[in-house]
């Protein structure tokens, strides 16, 4: 398990090592734990039964305040990216034809390097802004490949990309922002901004402020 989770860590498709597994990538090496475990304890209490159930007892019930714990842990993570999400939604539920997102963090997540600061999320940003806004929105299919990945897939990746008259972007450097909006001759108004305060929880909206930057 251990030489395993050097493998995924190191995996292919991450922006750089991340050692946080997918709790998929663990299934196999947990059925081959609970064997050696079993295992371990035949051959250490294998006169004494009621250590066995003691011990087993212990561990059963450990790993349910665990599971416990992590669930709860999920679920107010949840809660907060899906607060995010609707705050944005609410406050721009017609995006203009040609939009990008500026969003800033105060914070780096999930391994990320400190000078790294993105948002609560484990996918790209730009990623969940465009799936959450996709019901609603007549985005052209030119921003899925055709192996079904969206252009910005990397969890640090910023970018703008047009199709016909459709144009999305995410950005979270305000000289990549800047840059986009020249090199595409966009207007201000075509971007959304937000600041994230990891400490309050609080997003602000800075969408005038940025433009007035720009």
């Amino acid at each position: 398990m251990i030489l395993n989770s050097f493998v995924y860590a190191l995996s292919p498709e991450r922006p750089d090592p991340v050692p946080i597994i997918d709790s998929r990538n663990l299934y196999f090496p947990a059925i081959g734990s609970s064997l050696m475990l079993v295992s371990l304890f035949s051959l250490v209490f294998n006169k004494n039964k009621k250590m066995i159930i003691f011990f087993v007892s212990a561990f059963v019930t450990l790993n349910i305040f665990w599971l416990r714990w992590e669930i709860n842990s999920l679920v107010s993570v949840a809660q907060v990216r899906k607060t995010i999400l609707v705050q944005i939604k609410e406050e721009n539920q017609k995006l203009p034809d040609r939009v990008i997102f500026y969003v800033e963090s105060d914070k780096s997540y999930y391994g990320m390097p400190e000078t790294e600061h993105i948002m609560p999320f484990q996918t790209n940003f730009g990623l969940n802004l465009f799936t959450w806004y996709a019901p609603t929105e007549s985005f052209p299919s030119g921003f899925v490949d055709e192996n079904y990945r969206f252009f910005l897939s990397a969890l640090t990746e910023e970018g703008y990309r047009e199709i016909g008259l459709r144009g999305f972007g995410y950005f979270r450097s305000f000289e990549f922002l800047k840059q986009a909006v020249q090199d595409n001759h966009l207007s201000s108004d075509f971007v959304i901004a937000y600041r994230y305060n990891s400490g309050t929880g609080l997003l602000e909206n800075i969408s005038g402020e940025i433009r007035q930057k720009l």
